[in-house]
């Protein structure tokens, strides 16, 4: 089934979104629900939160960085 978006947003949809900026700081989470209405596509944010690294992973993280530019 292929469906477009107007198709898929029909129905409301509740998505989570990850990001790990560059700072190195930890991972954003987002959770919002997604409805369409005559003016097209909208959001309502549920939750976000920031989860820190903890030193450990962060240091990992900074290895693996280093490791690849080497």
């Amino acid at each position: 089934m292929n469906l477009n978006s107007s198709e898929w947003f029909s129905q409301p949809r509740i998505m989570c979104g990850l990001m790990s900026g560059t700072s190195l700081d930890g991972i954003d989470v987002a959770i919002a629900e997604f409805t369409t209405n005559r003016e097209g596509i909208q959001f309502k944010p549920i939750l976000h939160q920031t989860i820190p690294y903890s030193e450990a992973i962060r240091a990992e993280i900074l290895r693996c960085i280093e490791k690849k530019y080497l």
